[in-house]
């Protein structure tokens, strides 16, 4: 396990892309899985940046999106399809065919699920994977107590997924369902790296790497993977361990 920690969010960031970037230069054509939430914009906008200085090609790589909100497309905002295309996906020129993402507004969701997993099969399985972790420990929308054994899955979202997901919807509140990778295929990447920052990520940051890993804190499932990172900041290390550090 390798911990990198930022000064503040936009050396996290930095550090962040500067890992990302490493990767896809020794791994061309390989398939990356991005998370869409907050906490990993600031790693996509310096990606981006590099790009533009010649230090990296982000369309050299295939992407699978991490999750959806089941009942909402890319026109809805706050969806992780808008998200993604919006501030990663478009910015970086990815051509469309290197892009596969979740379609929450399919009529079948379990054909969805198989499909996403056939296309992530043909492409060798997720080469990198790079996670946000959530309140709850929850990685993409494998919400606490979900099965690690799938590969993907729709779920029932858990409360605290629901309540923190408003703030993507302008306060309204959001689907109760979703749809994800899950953590079987998660595990399989290469090298999966695991994103938190602010102090009132240290609880959830102590579980996940401290505490003995349990289906109760999805992001705790990763403590034995081999090639695992850690990106933090100063506020949620301290927090993780408490302010006499």
């Amino acid at each position: 396990m390798n911990i990198l920690i930022g000064q503040d969010f936009d050396e996290f960031s930095a550090v962040g892309a500067g890992r990302v970037a490493a990767f896809i230069r020794e791994n061309p054509g390989k398939l990356l899985c991005f998370a869409a939430g907050d906490t990993p914009l600031g790693i996509y906008q310096a990606l981006i940046a590099m790009q533009a200085r010649g230090e990296v090609d982000l369309n050299s790589m295939y992407y699978v999106g991490l999750d959806e909100w089941v009942g909402i497309g890319y026109e809805t905002k706050g969806s992780c399809a808008q998200v993604m295309q919006d501030t990663f996906y478009g910015p970086a020129g990815i051509e469309a065919g290197r892009i596969r993402v979740f379609n929450g507004l399919a009529s079948d969701l379990e054909k969805e699920c198989e499909d996403v997993n056939r296309w992530i099969a043909a492409r060798g399985g997720i080469a990198l994977t790079l996670l946000g972790i959530g309140m709850n420990g929850h990685i993409g929308f494998n919400e606490p107590f979900v099965d690690p054994e799938r590969e993907t899955l729709l779920v029932d979202l858990d409360e605290v997924t629901a309540e923190v997901g408003t703030k993507y919807f302008d306060g309204s509140s959001c689907p109760i369902k979703g749809i994800t990778v899950g953590v079987k295929r998660l595990k399989e990447a290469d090298q999966v790296i695991l994103a938190a920052c602010g102090e009132k990520k240290g609880g959830i940051l102590k579980q996940t790497l401290v505490e003995t890993p349990t289906i109760a804190v999805p992001s705790s499932l990763m403590q034995d993977h081999d090639q695992l990172t850690i990106i933090t900041d100063t506020d949620a290390f301290r927090a993780m361990w408490g302010a006499g550090v």
